[in-house]
């Protein structure tokens, strides 16, 4: 899969993966985690479209982290 990037930034490696899990891979949603104390990994999730949700699984008592959610677009082709 190609990304191309017409802006002079560089294309963030979440980005990447965030199109490559929705149309490669066919996933529905990715679900990540990130502390607190991590103000520029959040800005970067909400940036990217991430919303907050409970913390899941091992993060569940973690008071200290933050879990984000963000559905991908069903554009999946299961007859490649």
């Amino acid at each position: 899969m190609k990304i191309h990037n017409r802006n002079p930034r560089p294309v963030t490696v979440l980005t990447v993966y965030s199109k490559v899990g929705e149309t490669e891979l066919g996933y529905e949603k990715c679900i990540l985690e990130t502390g607190k104390k991590q103000p520029e990994a959040i800005a970067l999730y909400k940036k990217n479209g991430y919303k907050l949700i409970p913390n899941y699984g091992q993060y569940a008592e973690v008071e200290n982290s933050v879990c984000f959610e963000k559905e991908m677009k069903k554009n999946y082709n299961a007859n490649r």
